[in-house]
C-alpha cells in the first residue's frame, strides 16, 4: 500500500510517518505456538497479558484417542515440513515477522525485555535472570515426578508427588527461593518496586503449576516465604492476570505446566 502525503509541515510529516509505521506494524502481531495446552508456553502468554502486548496464540489441537494416550497429527505434518526447525523439531515456537524462535526461556526474555519486565539496569536484569533460573530448577524438579513412567499414575508416581508436597520436598526447595530474593526489594516485588519477568516466574510456579492448590498453600505455610506468597498474591490481583485466566481456552484446565 502506497502512503500519499500531502503535507509540507515537517511535525505534520512526521506524525504521518509513524502513524502509518505503527498501523502497519499491528499487522505483524507475535505469534506464539504451541499445543492446545498450558505446558512450556503459558509463563509466556502470561507474560504478553502483564507486558499489555497482543499477539497470536496458535495452539494445535491434541486429540484423546480412544484406548487411551494423544493424537496431534497437524502438528506432526506441520514438523514434516521442518517447521519447528529453530527448536530442534520442538515447540513452544515464537514467530515475528517471519522470524522463529525457539527455546522457551529464550521466548520469555525476548517478551519480558520487549514489555520492559527486566528491572531498572543490568545487575537487576542479571538478578531476574537469577530468580527465573532458579524457579526453572523447582519446576524441572517437578516435572520429572509428573512425567514419572509417562501421563498415568503408578504406586511409584504417587509416593514421590507424595513425598513432593506432604513429605516437605517443595517446602524445602521455596524455602531456598524465598533466600535468594534480594532484600532490597520492595514489599510485593521480586526485584525493585516494578513488576518484572521475576514475579510473573514466582506466580506461575505458585499459582498455575501445580494441580491442587490447597497442598501448594500448604506447602508455602510450612517454607513460612511471606515474600514469594506476597509476591504471588499481588500478581493474581493484577486484572491482565485476572482476565487471561478468566478467557484462556478451558482445554487448558485440566493440562498443567
Amino acid at each position: 500500500r502506497k502512503l500519499k502525503l500531502t503535507t509540507t509541515n515537517d511535525d505534520e510529516y512526521n506524525s504521518l510517518i509513524f502513524s502509518w509505521f505503527k498501523c502497519s506494524s499491528s499487522n505483524n502481531k507475535p505469534k506464539a505456538i504451541y499445543f492446545d495446552a498450558r505446558g512450556a508456553a503459558e509463563l509466556s502468554r502470561v507474560l504478553f497479558k502483564v507486558g499489555d502486548l497482543e499477539f497470536e496464540d496458535f495452539r494445535y489441537p491434541i486429540v484423546t484417542k480412544e484406548g487411551g494416550g494423544f493424537e496431534t497429527s497437524e502438528f506432526s505434518a506441520a514438523k514434516s515440513k521442518n517447521e519447528f526447525a529453530a527448536n530442534m523439531d520442538r515447540v513452544p515456537l515464537l514467530e515475528i515477522n517471519g522470524q522463529k524462535i525457539g527455546q522457551s526461556k529464550a521466548i520469555e526474555r525476548y517478551i519480558a525485555n520487549k514489555c520492559g519486565l527486566m528491572g531498572a539496569d543490568d545487575v537487576d536484569r542479571a538478578i531476574v535472570d537469577c530468580i527465573t533460573e532458579n524457579v526453572r530448577d523447582i519446576k524441572d524438579k517437578w516435572g520429572k515426578i509428573r512425567m514419572m513412567g509417562g501421563f498415568g499414575n503408578s504406586p511409584e508416581k504417587e509416593a514421590a508427588m507424595s513425598k513432593w508436597f506432604n513429605g516437605g520436598e517443595l517446602s524445602e526447595w521455596l524455602v531456598k527461593l524465598e533466600k535468594s530474593l534480594p532484600n532490597s526489594s520492595s514489599e510485593g516485588f521480586a526485584v525493585g518496586s516494578k513488576t518484572s519477568y521475576a514475579d510473573v516466574s514466582i506466580w506461575h510456579l505458585l499459582r498455575d503449576t501445580f494441580p491442587d492448590a490447597t497442598v501448594v498453600s500448604e506447602a508455602e505455610k510450612k517454607a513460612k516465604c511471606q515474600k514469594l506468597t506476597k509476591i504471588a498474591t499481588r500478581l493474581s490481583d493484577l486484572p491482565a492476570i485476572k482476565n487471561w485466566i478468566k478467557s484462556r481456552p478451558k482445554a487448558d484446565k485440566d493440562r498443567h505446566s
